[in-house]
């Protein structure tokens, strides 16, 4: 998400409650209006910033995130007001599925959660906080039932890929990969409920809901792809499978974590520094999530 700051109104202390999502989905469609987004968790040093509606459209993937491309929004200082700018998602490049590879769009407003959890409207125009929105964060909608059928994954096609992987490493082709198996299931119920029960449930570092006729996207991520801030770019990638009953320590005991957290960090290394001046990389260290960062020789433009 890119973002420019704006006029600011406070609108008092709450937490994000598992209704501010469907309230705004809610107020959406009562007024025929596009759906709301709603990042929530790290975003912005803040710890939710919604969209009350906007409009996202499928986009070509290499113009979705193109810098001062596809959005409006100049990327500035990773804390304090949004005030609004362009919002999206990219998918995974394999093709599958039946969701456009990359959505995106443009709002003048926001509702931003700081950090001490007081709600702030901010909008790029100045515009005062229009009626019912607060009171769609603060009272939100009613819990609707879903319901989510698990399909079984297909156990021999997974298998046939790990094997395929472990030839080629044999053969030199590859040194390392990540053989990942797709789970799919039915959802019977609005997908913005099944949000709202996964970020207060899970309460993930970074969460994110965007929708349209297209669709719907419900993310629950503990770690951070790709960041950019004026000209610094940030990484922060996580590796390793622990149950929440387990200690943390429990990862840096495993092999098999610490080689895919190993893994992981020198990709990105990698990746940051085909375009960087410098890298900021501490040594590699063993355990769930990295932080990579490294200034990028392009000025941003507006």
């Amino acid at each position: 998400m890119g973002r420019c700051a704006g006029a600011s109104t406070a609108l008092g202390r709450r937490g994000v409650g598992r209704c501010c999502a469907a309230g705004l989905h809610e107020r959406a469609q009562r007024l025929g209006w596009p759906p709301p987004a709603a990042p929530t968790g790290e975003w912005f040093g803040s710890a939710a910033v919604l969209v009350p509606s906007v409009a996202l459209r499928p986009r070509a993937v290499n113009v979705a995130f193109a810098a001062g491309g596809a959005g409006k929004a100049t990327l500035t200082a990773h804390s304090g007001p949004v005030g609004g700018g362009w919002i999206g998602y990219r998918g995974y490049p394999d093709g599958y599925g039946a969701l456009p590879e990359a959505a995106g769009g443009w709002t003048d407003c926001v509702l931003r959660l700081d950090l001490d959890n007081c709600w702030w409207f901010e909008s790029l125009s100045g515009a005062p906080c229009p009626p019912g929105l607060t009171a769609a964060v603060a009272v939100g909608a009613a819990e609707s039932s879903w319901h989510l059928d698990w399909l079984t994954p297909d156990a021999a096609a997974h298998q046939h890929r790990v094997r395929q992987c472990l030839a080629a490493i044999a053969d030199g082709e590859v040194y390392q990969a990540c053989v990942c198996t797709r789970f799919a299931g039915n959802l019977d119920g609005e997908a913005v409920q099944l949000f709202a029960s996964g970020i207060e449930a899970d309460e993930p570092a970074r969460a994110a809901y965007l929708a349209g006729p297209w669709g719907a996207v419900a993310s629950f991520s503990p770690d951070l792809y790709l960041a950019r801030h004026a000209r610094m770019v940030r990484s922060s990638p996580i590796k390793g499978t622990l149950p929440r009953t387990r200690h943390p320590a429990a990862l840096r005991a495993s092999v098999k974590d610490v080689a895919e957290n190993v893994m992981i960090v020198d990709l990105v290394r990698n990746d940051l520094g085909r375009f960087s001046r410098e890298r900021q990389a501490p040594p590699r260290r063993a355990h769930a999530g990295s932080r990579r960062a490294a200034p990028s020789p392009a000025r941003t433009r507006p």
